[in-house]
């Protein structure tokens, strides 16, 4: 698709302007890359109970059903 960014959330920003993913994918996918951040880089300490609601919630399975759809896209992209 041409696309080239610098960080994640620039990514995820252009994904949403190209109207690739929706606004609360959007929301979403930055939550994500700020929870990465936090646990990669040290800059907080991730309560238990976090890690507990997304484990309990399955909140990451969201991110698989994103990456679907960008697939399913991409192939419309490429394979029209």
């Amino acid at each position: 698709m041409g696309i080239t960014t610098d960080s994640y959330k620039e990514s995820v920003r252009k994904l949403f302007e190209l109207g690739l993913i929706n606004e609360e994918e959007y929301k979403f996918l930055n939550s994500v890359i700020s929870f990465r951040n936090i646990v990669v880089h040290a800059y907080a300490v991730v309560e238990r109970r976090v890690i507990e609601k997304i484990m309990k919630e399955r909140s990451y399975r969201k991110i698989l059903e994103i990456a679907e759809k960008l697939r399913e896209k991409a192939k419309e992209y490429w394979d029209p």
